[in-house]
């Protein structure tokens, strides 16, 4: 899997995509390199700042996203605010490329905690458990770029100042 998502990693030059640096050796595991990010991600930097420019950061992550699906055809498949990060010059950049694959369509299974479920348009949430939000548990489905666009915009929701959205949703 780590090989998986350097293939796809290393591909990405934009302002607004995380950079790759390459590959290192720690404690006889490899791990993927990139900058140091000391603000952090989205979540924390907005936090962190309250008085940040979100529409600014927004808007640039959503640059990146369109380079993603219209410049380079892939579907990052976990867009959420821990997956955006704020470099020094205060440019948001997308990171996370681990279910990311080529084409604009990927396919996932598996459990995925609570906050990625929250970002994960209807149409992939398994409807068999629809009483029980927490037990939410995502089908075997096909990511699109559709539902990058959705998770894009449950980030804009809450990072933009409308949090608790999901207290008024109800999965029927």
């Amino acid at each position: 899997r780590l090989q998986d998502e350097k293939k796809v990693w290393e591909k990405f030059s934009h302002c607004n995509v995380l950079p790759f640096i390459g590959t290192a050796m720690f404690d006889g595991h490899r791990h993927l390199v990139s900058p140091y990010m000391r603000r952090g991600n989205l979540c924390t930097f907005i936090r962190s700042y309250p008085s940040a420019d979100r529409v600014s950061l927004l808007r640039q992550a959503a640059f990146g996203l369109v380079y993603l699906h219209d410049e380079k055809r892939f579907v990052h498949g976990d867009i959420k605010p821990q997956n955006i990060f704020v470099s020094d010059s205060f440019e948001a950049q997308i990171a996370d490329f681990g279910v990311t694959k080529l084409g604009l369509a990927v396919t996932s299974t598996g459990r995925r905690g609570k906050r990625s479920l929250d970002y994960l348009a209807p149409e992939l949430v398994n409807p068999q458990h629809p009483n029980q939000p927490d037990d939410r548990v995502p089908q075997s489905t096909t990511r699109t770029a559709e539902s990058d666009v959705y998770a894009f915009g449950i980030t804009i929701a809450q990072e933009g100042g409308f949090s608790g959205i999901w207290e008024q949703v109800s999965l029927i």
